[in-house]
């Protein structure tokens, strides 16, 4: 079904996801909604079914992003510009995301004893050093998630400041899947990135739909 940028209608009390499929993103956006069982096909055919090494597929011609605008997400990170030269950082912000948590709201969360979290990466971000997305097994709130952020940064002493995007918590968000090309834009124009994607590097394609709850 499709829809305006509003919320899905649920259908039999299943998840119901949100996207959009666009080449650009001056294209009109209007919402298609599938239960969690269509919307998992609809994914692979962004992703190779080994969900292990999910790379992109060269017929695909849309870019498929999550509309999230219902508050209520599985606890997504995007981060950014991490030194090219400092892969294991990702590694260092993720104990760091758990120590606080444990600290703090005293959850059942241990780790790396429970480290199935998603993780993907993107070779050839726009930004200047390496790109993530993290997909954490909790359900959240976008403004939750946001103002974990910033007590992150203020236990952390603001050594990860410029890498975890807090912009991405906002209302009707758009958030690319795995294996989606960036889309073009024409104001200014920039060309469709084919080789800007992400791209699975630990955990399962299920645990990256962050509308999955």
């Amino acid at each position: 079904a499709e829809h305006s940028l509003d919320k899905c209608d649920v259908i039999n009390n299943d998840n119901v996801i949100g996207f959009i499929d666009i080449k650009s993103y001056n294209t009109k956006r209007i919402m298609k909604c599938e239960p969690l069982g269509e919307y998992m096909k609809i994914l692979q055919e962004q992703a190779s079914e080994d969900n292990k090494n999910v790379e992109i597929h060269d017929n695909v011609n849309y870019s498929m992003l999550e509309v999230l605008n219902d508050d209520k997400v599985r606890m997504y990170f995007d981060i950014e510009n991490i030194p090219k030269d400092n892969k294991a950082m990702i590694y260092e912000i993720i104990d760091k995301i758990y120590e606080i948590m444990r600290v703090k709201f005293k959850t059942y969360l241990e780790y790396p004893k429970y480290e199935n979290y998603a993780l993907t990466f993107n070779n050839n971000s726009h930004h200047e050093g390496l790109s993530y997305h993290l997909y954490l097994p909790i359900k959240s709130t976008k403004t939750d998630i946001y103002n974990f952020i910033k007590l992150f940064n203020y236990r952390t002493d603001y050594k990860y400041v410029n890498m975890i995007d807090y912009r991405v918590y906002g209302k009707n968000r758009l958030f690319r899947t795995v294996g989606s090309r960036c889309p073009s834009k024409f104001k200014p124009y920039t060309p469709r990135r084919q080789g800007d994607y992400h791209k699975l590097i630990k955990g399962q394609l299920l645990s990256s739909i962050i509308q999955y709850t």
